[in-house]
């Protein structure tokens, strides 16, 4: 392959200062129809109990809360409606509640409920509670083999679903992998996943965590599917290793870039046979040689011999256990660990705030303009948002009232009219 180009490493710089700023411009075309469990533990804010602040992301804060309706123990995102301005910000938004609330895997993270006060969005989903894989990783330095081998499998299962289900994911990295209290792998956070991706299809849109970025997407080629592949692999020679395949001493991110793009991942000695053969098939640079980029997709890598020792259809059940995973996550990872890497990083911005996060959600009971519903329409929000702010400048909450459901499919166009 030959060297990146001076208009390649402009549009790679334009990545970076992306990075910097975290910031996501990815869309997701979404045509699915949500729909909210029927084991719905509560479509408003009373419904909750027991409400424990956990710590606060870039758009509101995060809870640990009781329902009263099934007693069950749940993790409440409080969005802003005001923090939440760009289109960009409202479609990765809409991204994720469409595929929370719609995939159901053991492995994925799930959405309950959806409903919003007069200044807020309110999302229920599961509760991990054994911490980010990043934090155990960091903790560890790395992970045997055996430990690799068990995440790693779990982690092919999620994404194998969500293929199945025409999504392509683009953001696995181990502070997107949260474990439960029985050491499961969880996937989260799909701000950046693309639905309608079907074996052929491809997609052009620049976008991912700049370690785990395959090199099409990296040159802006059209990608598919198998940029997610791409991803598992530097995962798991991270989990083996303690360190990241290409990263240079200098830790220059263009030159992280060209490394991708040209030069074959360097295998430390250690690793077993098996595993630098899975190793060097995913982070193989032309993706139609890659493994898992055949028809047989996740197939192609759950019958690779470094996964020998799974029994894919115990596993899949629930049935397959790591003990040794499990008592590390009991004995020594308090449910804040959760939050650790994916909301605590942004508190130390927040530290001169004095503002008390429980009292702040239970102020929403007493506003005598709640309206409790199940669902949020978002392209209303934007509108009156709009509107609002364009007849009073100075006017920090702009008045919202009553809304339907969710209407995503329209969330946009709207936009461009």
């Amino acid at each position: 392959m030959g060297n990146i180009c001076r208009s390649q490493k402009d549009h790679i710089q334009e990545i970076i200062d992306r990075d910097v700023h975290n910031w996501r411009e990815c869309v997701l075309d979404s045509k699915m129809t949500t729909k909210i469990p029927s084991n719905n533990p509560g479509t408003k804010l009373s419904d909750y109990t027991d409400i424990e602040y956990l710590s606060k992301g870039h758009f509101g804060k995060v809870y640990k809360v009781r329902s009263k309706l099934d007693d069950k123990i749940y993790c409440m995102k409080s969005l802003n409606k005001n923090a939440i301005n760009h289109d960009e910000e409202f479609k990765n938004l809409a991204a994720e509640k469409e595929i929370l609330s719609t995939i159901d895997h053991p492995n994925i993270t799930k959405m309950y409920s959806s409903f919003q006060t007069k200044n807020r969005l309110y999302f229920v989903m599961d509760l991990v509670s054994g911490g980010e894989l990043f934090y155990h990783l960091k903790q560890k330095k790395k992970f045997d083999e055996e430990t690799t081998c068990f995440y790693a499998a779990q982690i092919v299962l999620a994404v194998e679903h969500l293929h199945k289900k025409n999504i392509l994911y683009r953001d696995l990295k181990p502070e997107n992998i949260l474990l439960d209290e029985n050491g499961n792998a969880v996937l989260i956070d799909f701000g950046l996943a693309k639905l309608g991706m079907t074996n052929n299809k491809t997609t052009k849109t620049v976008c991912g965590t700049p370690e785990y970025i395959a090199p099409e997407i990296i040159e802006g080629r059209p990608y598919d599917k198998s940029a997610d592949w791409w991803s598992l692999g530097v995962l798991i020679y991270e989990m083996l290793t303690g360190k990241h395949p290409f990263k240079t001493k200098s830790n220059d991110v263009y030159s992280m870039y060209k490394r991708i793009c040209e030069i074959p991942v360097k295998m430390r000695p250690e690793l077993s046979s098996e595993a630098k053969s899975l190793i060097n098939g995913l982070l193989t640079i032309k993706n139609f040689n890659r493994l898992g980029y055949s028809d047989l997709g996740a197939e192609e890598i759950k019958f690779h011999d470094f996964f020998k020792s799974i029994d894919w259809d115990l596993l899949e059940a629930g049935e397959l256990h790591f003990p040794a995973v499990t008592s590390f996550i009991k004995n020594e990872v308090s449910i804040d660990k959760s939050f650790e890497g994916k909301f605590k990083r942004m508190e130390k911005n927040n530290a001169h705030r004095r503002d008390n996060p429980v009292e702040e959600l239970l102020a929403e009971l007493s506003d005598d303009e709640i309206e409790a519903i199940d669902g949020v329409d978002l392209d209303k929000i934007k509108r009156i948002k709009t509107v609002s702010m364009k007849r009073n400048r100075t006017q920090k909450a702009p008045t919202y009232r009553y809304f339907d459901n969710f209407d995503f499919a329209r969330a946009g166009r709207d936009n461009k009219s």
